[in-house]
């Protein structure tokens, strides 16, 4: 159990008389804590670049290239220390007022730890004041050594804020004031210990990779020193491990510039240009989230699939690439290795931690075939990864889930070659009027594979037939449905409707986007009765769906660009599936948006000349809704029949506000960058499609968090705020601000969650999270740019996903089949992914 932090008031005297703890917190906060990882990474890199010629002398080849850059950094920092001497004045040993100095100094460093907010006090506390190294305070505190490294970064990042404020921003102010503390430690090198551990990471990290798979690397700076090994052409990689031992090393796809991950610069060194400067930062985990060092990874641009920068990670797993000049993803740059989690870079030049999660690579091929080893066609193999971001203690919003799956051709073959190893996988394979199948992956590359699958056990159970064109083609992709849920079409057109579970309707319907639906109904008084369907049952889709199509103008007739047209009623069709990531969720979809091919996202804008098209009506009359989403001006048409063209829609001429500005702050009253500001308009009526939101084009904050809109339409009644990914946001009405160019907004930062009941008494496959009074706060998850927010969200074998939450959270509620079965309370700190474990 963790000690509570000394009593402020009466503990000070003894704080003040432990010099050295204060000593050694001094330095952690004043010196450069990253010098010790710096020689480590030097090291790797020397190593990666040119290895000894004899690889079983690799560990006395790296003790001298370490001496060598110690001895390097020690010559940089003594000529430092020279000059510095020189421009000192005389320090004056005997003068007692130097005690008193020292004294100060020692109660402003415990006055700022003082005000540091829990756990980073308590952290600070034990790692200076008890001594205690983070295993042991992970020990005690039950907490995983990764976070309490987390909270010691954290807490020194704080200290050096606070003091910096303290002193108007001059750092050298109280860096200064600290000598007298700063020039009593034992040794010119008080790295040279943290030092040790770091190069024996970095060491294992080398030499535990045994077979090194090739890699081209750039030449080193012409400037190198003697005492460096010289750079040679060509890097060599760790072979990943697999579950089944040793695999052959696969070549790399293109050639991989190295950066150097630690640096050896003298303090005297120009600074790099800023344009060489790395501003993509990601890491690269495992399936049990190890960082994995010294691997290689590249940038992969969308358009073509071609290579841009590359990498190698440190030995913490990071890398930092050149931003690219266009859209793509992260991955590894060795064959040898699968992507499982992919992030996706949609802003070249954005920020935040890209995390990709690698397997080692499996090639998988085989036949599908049915219990009389006839082959099977059109078979769907898919391999399901288990649910790795409940397993990973890390925030994974921005990486995206990979798929590997291939269909069976007319013999029955399909190939699979990029799937991964993964514990816990499964290789599912499904087809029309057969059983699914599923069987654990395999953990090494398979060529021979031979899936049998059985017909269904009760055919009678089910409604078979197929969905035809005009020329009795059939149609793939097409849904059909009867009743609630919604089932596609296999390559033939065929579809197979579990009447048992979706069978609760009487009108059977297909339908295709660019085609009108097809409908049939039940002839019999249930649908599993003998003549309720036709024998052969066919649908078909023999008619070109409708659509309407015209121009949208101003007041004066000037076309409008980028306003969004759509149906204000739409005819409801069932359930259909959709995947998040590897999770498949059912959502209910309408007619028209099926049939226009974005069930679930708007259509296009108008173009410049103000044109639209809303394609996939059926043949009847529709209100259009026209919004204009940057002047927040909108439109609803009278009834129009499907099929028209050439219609003119004219937008209101409405007064507006020249400008609605103000600024977003957290409620600690700090600017929040990157708030996402909406306006909204009031509903437009009573009916369900009425009533929905009218949003209009999002703002982003900047850095002091200001906002603005400029010549929008004065029926905006109120704004809506959200900061990114908080799931929750603020409404703010505008009636009730004085003054409409000073909006001050006061928001929750968000919060990342994860829960692990491993090895708890508690038992739970679902969790949701309460407010101070009690308030249910929406939850949300990430995957890449796709994400869904619940009030409740589930666990798998005990753990959640990191998900995000409001810091207004404060009571975690844990159910099992719906009952409560534990309250736990909350403390979310804002920088950090919290996890819980009751």
């Amino acid at each position: 159990m963790s000690p509570a932090p000394p009593n402020e008031e009466n503990e000070v005297e003894r704080l003040l008389s432990q010099t050295a703890w204060v000593r050694g917190l001094a330095l952690a906060v004043a010196r450069d804590s990253h010098a010790a990882e710096d020689v480590a990474q030097d090291a790797l890199v020397a190593a990666l670049r040119r290895p000894p010629a004899v690889p079983d002398r690799l560990r006395g080849w790296l003790v001298r290239v370490v001496r060598n850059l110690v001895r390097l950094r020690a010559r940089t920092d003594a000529r430092r220390e020279a000059r510095e001497q020189v421009a000192a004045r005389p320090e004056r040993t005997e003068d007692p007022s130097l005690a008193l100095e020292r004294l100060e100094t020692q109660e402003a460093l415990l006055r700022a730890v003082r005000e540091l907010r829990e756990p980073y006090r308590t952290t600070v506390l034990l790692r200076w004041f008890e001594g205690l190294e983070p295993v042991e305070i992970a020990r005690r505190s039950g907490i995983p050594v990764r976070t309490v490294h987390t909270r010691v970064t954290r807490a020194l990042a704080l200290l050096r804020e606070r003091l910096d404020r303290r002193s108007g921003g001059d750092r050298s102010a109280w860096m200064s004031a600290w000598i007298p503390l700063l020039r009593r430690t034992a040794g010119p090198w008080p790295w040279i210990v943290a030092m040790d551990a770091k190069i024996k990471l970095a060491l294992a990290g080398a030499v535990a990779a045994g077979a090194l798979a090739t890699l081209w690397v750039a030449a080193a700076p012409s400037g190198e020193t003697a005492s460096a090994p010289a750079p040679a052409d060509g890097v060599r990689a760790p072979k990943p491990a697999t579950p089944d031992g040793d695999r052959p090393t696969v070549p790399t796809r293109s050639p991989v510039e190295a950066p150097a991950l630690g640096s050896t610069r003298s303090g005297n060194a120009p600074p790099p240009a800023e344009s060489a400067v790395p501003d993509l930062e990601g890491l690269v985990l495992d399936a049990r989230g190890t960082p994995l060092p010294a691997f290689a990874v590249e940038f992969r641009t969308r358009v073509g699939g071609g290579a841009a920068p590359a990498a190698l990670t440190d030995a913490r797993g990071r890398f930092r690439l050149a931003a690219p000049d266009s859209a793509g993803t992260i991955a590894p740059a060795s064959d040898a290795w699968t992507p499982v989690l992919e992030p996706r870079v949609w802003k070249p030049r954005g920020g935040g931690l890209h995390v990709l999660v690698v397997a080692p690579r499996l090639a998988l091929e085989g036949v599908v075939v049915d219990e009389g080893r006839a082959p099977v066609e059109g078979a769907e193999v898919r391999c399901v990864s288990p649910d790795l971001r409940s397993r990973i203690e890390q925030v994974l919003d921005g990486s995206t889930n990979v798929e590997w799956k291939a269909r069976s051709d007319a013999d029955g073959r399909f190939r699979i070659p990029d799937a991964p190893s993964l514990e816990g996988a499964r290789l599912e394979t499904s087809a029309t009027h057969f059983e699914r199948d599923a069987r654990a992956l395999a953990s090494s590359s398979r060529l021979d594979l031979e899936i049998v699958l059985k017909p269904l056990s009760d055919p009678g159970s089910h409604l078979r037939g197929r969905v035809v064109d005009a020329r009795g083609g059939g149609v793939e992709g097409a849904w059909v449905a009867l009743g609630r849920s919604a089932v596609k079409t296999d390559f033939e057109g065929r579809f197979d409707i579990d009447l048992l579970r979706d069978g609760e309707g009487r009108t059977l319907r297909a339908l295709k986007p660019g085609f009108l639906p097809a409908e049939l109904e039940c002839a019999a008084a249930s649908p599993r009765d003998a003549g309720a369907w036709p024998d052969p049952l066919l649908l078909a889709l023999d008619r070109p769906a409708l659509s309407i199509s015209g121009r949208v103008a101003d007041g004066g007739g000037a076309p409008v660009a980028d306003v969004r047209v759509g149906l204000l009623d739409r005819t409801p069709f069932a359930e259909v599936e959709i995947f998040f990531g590897s999770t498949l969720f059912k959502s209910a979809a309408g007619v028209e948006p099926l049939l226009a091919g974005r069930p679930f996202s708007p259509l296009p804008g108008t173009g410049e000349d103000g044109r639209f098209e809303v394609p996939g009506l059926l043949p009847r009359a529709y209100r259009l809704l026209v919004f204009d989403r940057r002047r927040m001006e909108v439109r609803v048409t009278e009834p129009i029949p499907a099929g028209t063209t050439g219609l003119e829609v004219r937008l209101p001429a409405e007064g507006r506000l020249s400008r609605i500005a103000g600024r977003v702050l957290d409620r600690r009253g700090r600017p929040v960058e990157g708030a996402s500001v909406l306006p909204a308009l009031p509903p437009l009526g009573q009916e369900a499609e009425a009533r929905r939101d009218l949003r209009g084009e999002p703002v982003q904050t900047d850095a002091e968090g200001r906002f603005e809109f400029r010549d929008i339409s004065r029926r905006v009644d109120r704004l809506s705020v959200s900061v990114p990914p908080n799931p929750e946001s603020r409404e703010i009405p505008l009636a009730g601000e004085r003054d409409l160019e000073a909006i001050e907004v006061r928001v929750e930062r968000p919060c990342h969650l994860q829960v692990d009941l491993t090895g708890s008494s508690f038992q739970a496959d679902s969790l949701e999270v309460l407010d101070g009074s009690g308030r249910p706060l929406n939850l949300a998850l990430y995957e890449g740019t796709s994400s869904i927010s619940a009030g409740s969200l589930w666990l798998t074998d005990g753990r959640s996903r990191a998900l995000a939450v409001s810091e207004e959270a404060q009571t975690l509620v844990l159910r099992a089949g719906g009952k409560e079965v534990a309250r736990v309370a909350l403390y979310l700190q804002a920088d950090e992914l919290n996890v819980v474990r009751p």
